[in-house]
């Protein structure tokens, strides 16, 4: 299910937790806990979204997607995540 998640965010990219967890097929508790097993063995990092002073950070991959209404984790596939996935 960890490489699942990984193909689902290499492939369709941004994706809500709420929408990873039923395409997974898990709880968003669930989910949560996987996600940071995948950030402990370094198939993903984690950015902070601050946009409460209505910044958009052009060099940021998700830019042109993000909701700019919240403020929000985001969840990077590094490269070792990346190779993982395609296996």
């Amino acid at each position: 299910m960890l490489k699942k998640i990984l193909q689902l965010l290499v492939n369709d990219g941004i994706l809500y937790k709420r929408e990873m967890a039923e395409r997974v097929g898990v709880q968003t508790e669930t989910l949560d806990d996987m996600l940071k097993i995948l950030l402990e063995r370094g198939y993903l990092r984690l950015s902070e979204c601050d946009t409460s002073e209505k910044i958009v950070c052009s060099s940021c991959p998700s830019a042109g997607s993000c909701n700019t209404e919240v403020s929000g984790q985001a969840y990077y596939v590094t490269a070792k995540g990346t190779r993982y996935a395609k296996r």
